[in-house]
């Protein structure tokens, strides 16, 4: 049996396809805190400002060299790191989100912040538990009540 290996790398205008398919696919969507879906144009935008923006790493994990997800780290203006991640649907439930944590939090320890913080959906459990994993602690929980209007 082959161990597999696991890396970053720093995400380029060609990982554009990925990135969206990622951030449209129906599970990312209902976990995000945006649960729309992104057009193509938008996205771009997005992406070319993001690649720019000093704050912000967007990554590509692979894994065996293949991409399967991605990591942003964006630096907040009180010395900590926002953490965020999404994997591909066929790669979920086996452990690769604690993998992604674990190379972010490496990457970000070589930064000026003190703490790192992450966003859940309080129904999002295998995020959850994949942050907690990795010596995050619950801060708050925040609840979104939402109505319909006619």
């Amino acid at each position: 049996m082959t161990i597999p290996e696991f890396s970053l790398r720093p995400a380029t205008e060609a990982d554009s396809a990925l990135l969206l398919s990622l951030r449209n696919d129906p599970l990312t969507r209902a976990n995000s805190l945006n649960t729309e879906l992104i057009h193509e144009t938008t996205h771009a935008k997005w992406l070319a400002a993001t690649l720019r923006d000093l704050s912000t790493r967007l990554y590509i994990f692979e894994r065996d060299g293949v991409a399967v997800g991605m990591g942003r780290l964006t630096r907040g203006p009180q010395a900590h790191v926002d953490v965020s991640l999404a994997l591909l649907p066929e790669v979920r439930g086996h452990g690769y989100a604690t993998i992604v944590i674990e190379m972010l939090l490496k990457v970000a320890t070589g930064w000026t912040v003190t703490t790192a913080h992450a966003i859940c959906r309080a129904d999002n459990i295998p995020s959850l538990r994949a942050f907690l994993s990795q010596g995050f602690s619950l801060e708050q929980s925040i609840v979104l009540l939402r109505k319909e209007l006619p």
